[in-house]
């Protein structure tokens, strides 16, 4: 190792192979093979990024708008530019404390602010698949910097599993839990590269990490905790601080992403971070023995994070209580006994990853048993976090096996030496990145393929296309019947879940068309908890069938103002009839 390596500031320590993108290594020819793991990291770059474009394109030519939580999320995002702009994230179903619970901070609405005024309808979509693709793009540059082009190749197989089994990420970006999948997923890259001692990827990890802790509640262990584990293992390693830039650059980048969630805990009542503490007050929890039946999931001949979903928690519930706890327990032993190894053998570079997965393991376990019982229903996106952990421990299992497996071959090599191919050169070895390529393009094709097959179908987590069409119906009648300004929008809960992914999509639409749309208290809950009618506002009664499918718009006259006056002319119905029932 040449000394410029050894001393650079992201350079390799000792103990760790030559890093790829310095020294050439793995390939046997210079430049010319530089030059094809720089051409495979661009195509690791373009295939990445490429399920969550053509997800995006397609469902903006079909009409994508945001419902259910999705508009939530556009309108809070809104609002990130208002006068009183959000402080917390989303509200947590997977709690069951005794106050209100929400995702940790607003960081997704306020990335998501300036797309969403650009473009009131589809703005969202858009500006959420960007950030699904910055996500995958991170994941990388992360890996490239931490090992070079293989662990650039294993990282885009990463994010392309992911899409391929959670399609959903691509298709539904918006959605709080898929764009934190991803942003964990960075963190995890992110977090490995900084515990290599590459220090200038710290302020990166620092907001990938916030990100990802204050999409949802299921990522922030592994998100706060990369945060102050990965320099803290890099330092050590280093033996010190290489360049001092980086550290204020994390630590601006942390203020920014947490002085609002920590304003709403110093002013509110109560504060969201104690209120986060304190989730599982009064319920009863999942238990550690289910958190470690949860991780056994990962391994084993069909694991969870190679499998699609099928969309219901009970089955994804009986899944995880199938597999004993003992091999969850084996996970855990497993990634340990890697550590010792690898560290044993100089191996620097798996022992930092393998520790890493088995912190990210444990966390998980945690954070799954502490989910309580009458939050069993949210298992079937709440198991995201297992696909993240999932994947990092098959990368880390592949890569020790390769490691057997090379010191195998060195071995026997050394005992009856390959003569050497004609001419006296040796075997060519172009073909490991041609063969890599191949494989990832291979697998961006099936990627591509199931999200185009998912955006043609009727289902679109959360809502699906039958609540956008109903939004497009319905929002027409109630705007015909109000004029601009202040309304409340009352709706009967007869459709359950379907009622309320339109009733939130119709919410949003009447804002982006000028309305002022007071929400109903019984839908409150999912948005403001405070929230209340004001006195006066025209009343817009929505009529639905036990589908959730909207048949009636009544407009009640408002009571009357302190003046004396209606707020509101004489009632008014609309019939909205549905052009697939015959």
């Amino acid at each position: 190792m040449t000394a410029a390596v050894a001393t650079g500031a992201d350079g390799d320590l000792e103990g760790d192979p030559p890093h790829p993108a310095v020294a050439g290594a793995g390939d046997g020819d210079g430049a010319p093979g530089r030059t094809r793991h720089r051409a495979v990291r661009a195509a690791c770059d373009v295939l990445a990024v490429l399920p969550f474009v053509v997800a995006a394109v397609i469902e903006s030519a079909k009409g994508w708008e945001p419902t259910s939580d999705n508009a939530i999320i556009t309108t809070r995002a809104w609002d990130a530019l208002g006068p009183v702009g959000p402080l917390v994230g989303q509200t947590s179903s997977a709690s069951g404390a005794r106050h209100p619970v929400y995702d940790l901070g607003p960081l997704l609405y306020w990335f998501l602010t300036l797309p969403v005024h650009l473009d009131h309808r589809q703005g969202s979509l858009w500006g959420a698949a960007a950030l699904c693709a910055a996500a995958a793009l991170l994941t990388v540059e992360a890996a490239w910097a931490a090992r070079g082009w293989v662990a650039a190749a294993v990282a885009t197989a990463a994010v392309l599993v992911v899409v391929v089994t959670q399609t959903s990420v691509a298709v539904d970006p918006v959605w709080n839990p898929d764009i934190g999948a991803l942003w964990c997923l960075a963190t995890v890259a992110c977090a490995w590269a900084v515990a290599l001692g590459r220090f200038r990827w710290f302020p990166v990890l620092v907001l990938a990490g916030s990100f990802a802790a204050q999409a949802h509640l299921m990522f922030a262990a592994i998100g706060l905790s990369a945060v102050v584990v990965a320099p803290v293992v890099g330092i050590v390693r280093r033996r010190g601080i290489a360049g001092r830039w980086w550290l204020p650059a994390g630590a601006a980048v942390a203020i920014a992403c947490w002085t609002a969630p920590v304003v709403q805990q110093l002013t509110g009542s109560p504060g969201n971070l104690s209120s986060v503490l304190d989730w599982q007050a009064g319920a009863s929890p999942l238990g550690y023995r289910f958190g470690l039946q949860a991780l056994g999931t990962t391994i084993g001949a069909h694991p969870i994070w190679l499998t699609r979903p099928s969309g219901n928690a009970f089955a994804v519930y009986g899944d995880m209580d199938y597999h004993p706890a003992w091999m969850g327990v084996a996970a855990l032993v497993g990634l340990a006994a890697v550590v010792l190894a690898a560290a044993l053998a100089r191996r620097f570079d798996l022992a930092t990853l393998a520790g890493l997965t088995l912190l990210f393991a444990g966390e998980t376990v945690v954070t799954i048993a502490r989910i309580p019982y009458g939050s069993l229903l949210t298992l079937v996106y709440l198991c995201l976090v297992v696909w993240v952990v999932g994947l990092t421990i098959a990368a880390v299992a592949g890569w020790s096996l390769a490691v057997v497996v090379t010191a195998v071959v060195r071995s026997l090599r050394r005992r009856d030496p390959v003569p050497p191919g004609p001419g006296g050169a040796e075997p060519s070895r172009r073909w490991p990145a041609t063969l890599v390529g191949a494989l990832l393009a291979g697998l961006a094709a099936v990627a591509v393929a199931t999200t185009v097959v998912d955006t043609s179908g009727d289902t679109m987590q959360p809502g699906g296309w039958p609540a956008v069409d109903q939004v497009d119906r319905v929002a027409p009648a109630i705007e015909s019947l109000v004029p601009r300004g202040p309304v409340v929008v009352s709706m009967d809960r007869n459709g359950g879940i379907v009622a309320y992914d339109v009733y939130m999509g119709l919410v949003w639409r009447l804002r982006s068309d000028g309305w002022t749309p007071e929400i109903d208290p019984a839908y409150a809950p999912e948005v403001d908890p405070t929230a209340t009618i004001t006195s006066g506002h025209p009343v817009v009664d929505l009529t639905t069938d036990s589908a959730g499918a909207v048949v009636a718009v009544h407009l009640r006259p408002g009571r009357p103002t302190r003046r004396g006056r209606p707020a509101a002319g004489p009632s008014a119905r609309r019939l909205v009839p549905d052009p697939t029932t015959p």
